[in-house]
């Protein structure tokens, strides 16, 4: 319907056509928004049709006032209504729902890393004892990386396209050879909002679709990423979870549990949402010649695969609404580890000038568990005086950079969750 008045108006600028009505205009605005019969009348006409498309314009035939009925789809290609239609529903999905559930994930991560933001835990890494740090910091690592990636997302500006059966407007061009159709064609794409391609077979490229959706899958896979940390960081004894209320059940056979399903379907979630959008970025690339219609199913398919991505991200934030640190845990295992001083150790001896002074500290603390008594009992034997240092003061600036983690990622989620930046024709959905 946009790209029937603008032609008409184009036609009419040229004396071909009588401008539109007022009249007219509202036949073709009521047209914009069907009702669930009319989308049943669509769908019986594609019965007999086979194709989706001629079916609308059949259908819009049937309904416009009649002069206009000529000029319905004319000069188009199934494409270039279809290439707009789906951008512009991308564009909302991508804006309106998966970039500001992101967003919420990576704000209420950033409430918990302020919370917690000297909440000393003992660092792993490859899963081993490392160097202590906080919770605050280490979930403030994961909110800045979603909330930037959600800024990516929100930053998105799709193409779109009107070029014919091949791309060349040789249809309009024979039939109104006074109209500068390559002009005509990018001023209405640019007038719904879109970026005008005209670098084009009969499908628009599909790469910067392909961009968003391996951005997205990016996105995914931070999540789960984030999500799979909270779970180990719950088994370490580091988190609890509190229990929605005393009727929520844990085991149907060990009473006592409190189990994080809300994690592990979340991640489950995200990781198949993750593993879809990737497909869908690379097939999507492909068209064979000057068209096959392989991609329209996977357009189609936007829906519920961004659908799955958020239903996985509101499982998961409903876990982090009611994790807890769970303080006495984290500084008994810390204190079990008094050998994870070791870097300190080493480092204080070279910077007086012992060259030997990792060595010396490996051979004496690789490999073993040492409480406090032992790590004294290690450090008289280096002849080195005691240490006036703890596993859980041990940080570095982990506090100053939990606070500063946390305050980036609540800049960049608020700005995407307070961001409307839909192009006209994507305000329609």
């Amino acid at each position: 319907m946009r790209y029937l008045e603008a032609l008409v108006g184009r036609l009419a600028e040229e004396g071909l056509e009588a401008p539109l009505t007022e009249d007219e205009r509202s036949a073709l605005e009521a047209l914009a928004s069907l009702s669930a019969e009319e989308v049943e009348e669509i769908r019986s006409l594609e019965g007999r049709t086979r194709h989706d498309v001629v079916a609308v314009v059949e259908f819009l035939r049937s309904r416009v006032p009649g002069r206009l009925r000529r000029y319905v789809h004319l000069g188009l290609t199934s494409e270039d209504d279809n290439n707009l239609a789906y951008s512009a529903m991308l564009e909302v999905l991508v804006k309106e729902h998966f970039a500001k559930e992101v967003a919420r994930t990576a704000l209420k991560l950033s409430e918990i890393s302020k919370r917690e933001a000297c909440s000393a835990i003992l660092g792993r890494t490859h899963g081993q004892p490392a160097v202590p740090t906080t919770l605050g910091r280490e979930l403030g690592v994961h909110a800045v990386r979603l909330a930037r990636l959600a800024d990516t997302l929100v930053s998105y500006r799709p193409r779109g396209k009107l070029g014919g059966a091949v791309g060349t407007l040789a249809a309009l061009r024979l039939a109104y050879p006074s109209i500068d159709w390559r002009r005509f064609a990018r001023e209405f794409v640019e007038s719904l909002g879109f970026e005008y391609d005209e670098a084009v077979k009969q499908v628009l490229p599909h790469d910067r679709e392909s961009i968003v959706l391996y951005e997205s899958a990016a996105a995914c896979n931070a999540a789960v990423d984030m999500a799979v940390d909270v779970w180990l960081y719950l088994t370490l004894g580091y988190l609890r979870l509190e229990r929605f209320d005393e009727r929520q059940v844990g085991s149907s056979t060990m009473p006592q549990k409190v189990n994080p399903v809300d994690l592990e379907g979340g991640e489950g979630m995200l990781r198949m949402a993750s593993r879809e959008l990737e497909a869908m970025a690379g097939r999507l690339q492909e068209s064979r010649l000057q068209r096959d219609i392989s991609d329209s199913s996977v357009k189609r398919l936007y829906g519920e695969v961004y659908g799955l991505a958020v239903a996985g991200l509101r499982r998961i934030e409903s876990a982090l609404d009611r994790l807890r640190y769970e303080r006495e845990s984290a500084l008994e295992d810390l204190n079990r580890h008094w050998e994870v001083l070791g870097e300190a150790l080493q480092v204080i001896l070279r910077s007086r000038g012992d060259e030997e002074g990792y060595e010396r500290v490996r051979r004496m603390l690789q490999g073993t568990v040492m409480g406090e008594e032992g790590f004294a009992a290690a450090l008289r034997e280096l002849h080195i005086d005691a240490l006036p240092l703890r596993p859980e003061a041990y940080l570095g600036y982990a506090c100053e950079q939990a606070a500063h983690f946390s305050e980036e990622a609540e800049r960049l989620a608020r700005g995407v969750l307070s961001s409307r930046p839909l192009n006209s024709l994507a305000k329609r959905f």
